[in-house]
């Protein structure tokens, strides 16, 4: 079952979205999205498996292009979705490499690659600081290569083709007016 020619997929219009993000200056949008990809995916991929067995079975998989582990991408995940924060906490922490993450934004492509600072006195398991465009890019990478790969498989398929798609308005009958919300 695959989407009409004329109709992009929904996970396409994800990444895409993602990827405007960036390139409007809307890096934490961005940021949002491209933690959420692992979540969708896993979900489909693996519908029987937990929320965090399935997020870093995905990654583990799908995102070695990244420049972190799949642990640490989970801590990352819930430490910005849940808390606004680039701080590792929780028990999604435990199996983490890192207890912090730095994303810059402007320096990409061979500006300087990601780096880990080892173990500081402020930041017990250290730090990794990369660029959210190269965190970004890899998470598309990752998700098309799964997308690729899956392509035969009709319950995958199915389940991409379901996702949540956002439909333009329907235009108001002739003579009606378009009601707005009051303030």
């Amino acid at each position: 079952m695959k989407s009409p020619p004329d109709r992009l997929a929904a996970l396409d219009v994800y990444l895409r979205d993602m990827m405007r993000s960036l390139e409007c200056g809307a890096p934490y949008s961005a940021l949002a999205m491209a933690l959420s990809i692992p979540d969708i995916c896993g979900s489909i991929q693996y519908p029987d498996s937990k929320v965090g067995e399935r997020y870093i079975c995905w990654v583990a998989e799908w995102g070695k292009i990244l420049t972190m582990s799949a642990e640490d991408c989970y801590a990352i995940r819930c430490a910005y979705l849940h808390n606004g924060s680039g701080v590792f906490s929780q028990s999604s922490a435990k199996a983490a490499n890192f207890a912090r993450i730095e994303f810059t934004v402007g320096q990409t492509v061979g500006g300087w690659a990601s780096k880990a600072d080892p173990i500081a006195q402020d930041v017990p398991k250290g730090k990794i600081r990369t660029p959210i465009e190269d965190f970004c890019k890899g998470m598309v990478n990752a998700a098309m290569a799964w997308r690729i790969h899956s392509e035969h498989d009709s319950r995958i398929l199915a389940a991409v083709d379901g996702l949540m798609q956002i439909e333009p308005a329907e235009p108001p009958p002739p003579g009606k007016p378009v009601s707005r919300p009051s303030s």
